[in-house]
């Protein structure tokens, strides 16, 4: 049996620099947050591109990120700009393409762009097995000719999006519903909502919580 002990190449692929320290901007933060957790693990070789048709300059905060990046494993590669993306034809063209000659360069910016960014893998010397692409259809299309699994990243990992739904219940939705006023507000007399719920809204959120995640 072959024994393996190269680790697999991770290419994180964004139309942004990460950066995350006095940053709300989820575009930047969440590719910093992924190179971060895939380099920590210590079970991947981490590399970062941003590529993108317009020039995207490094702020100053996003160069300390990138140093602190590169403190936990994570190689850098320079900006990789795509060409402008023109279908011959117009639109009478572009559709005609599609149908004609079903030519997905047509109808889906990024699809045949790949070259840049195999150039710049190639002058790095490094070649991804895996191109995690964030929140960029475009790049997700230049980055499959590549030839490396691909694994875009749409949104957030489901238990967050679950807890953050039942937050968002709790803090608006009982203000309209008469459903959640039954439920949770105190009777007059006994202390007990409809529902017999005797304890307080913040244990309520808390049950709510643990049944969440006892059915995921």
């Amino acid at each position: 049996m072959e024994t393996i002990t190269e680790k697999p190449k991770i290419l994180v692929l964004s139309a942004v620099w990460p950066y995350v320290h006095g940053n709300v901007q989820a575009a930047e933060v969440v590719p910093f947050e992924i190179i971060r957790g895939l380099a920590v693990d210590e079970g991947f070789d981490v590399g970062y591109c941003c590529a993108w048709y317009s020039d995207m300059p490094v702020t100053d905060a996003a160069a300390a990120a990138i140093e602190e990046a590169k403190g936990f494993g994570v190689r850098f590669l320079p900006f990789v700009k795509l060409p402008p993306w023109l279908p011959s034809g117009g639109r009478v063209g572009k559709w005609l393409r599609a149908i004609l000659l079903h030519d997905p360069y047509s109808l889906l910016p990024g699809y045949g762009q790949e070259g840049p960014l195999r150039a710049a893998l190639d002058a790095e010397g490094w070649m991804p097995d895996i191109v995690v692409p964030i929140w960029n259809y475009e790049l997700t299309a230049a980055a499959a000719g590549l030839g490396a699994a691909m694994y875009a990243f749409y949104g957030n990992p489901d238990f967050k999006v679950y807890q953050a739904n039942l937050d968002i219940q709790w803090r608006w939705e009982r203000q309209w519903s008469p459903g959640w006023i039954i439920r949770y507000v105190p009777g007059p007399a006994t202390g007990a909502g409809a529902g017999a719920r005797s304890y307080p809204h913040d244990a309520a959120l808390r049950a709510d919580r643990r049944e969440c995640g006892q059915r995921l």
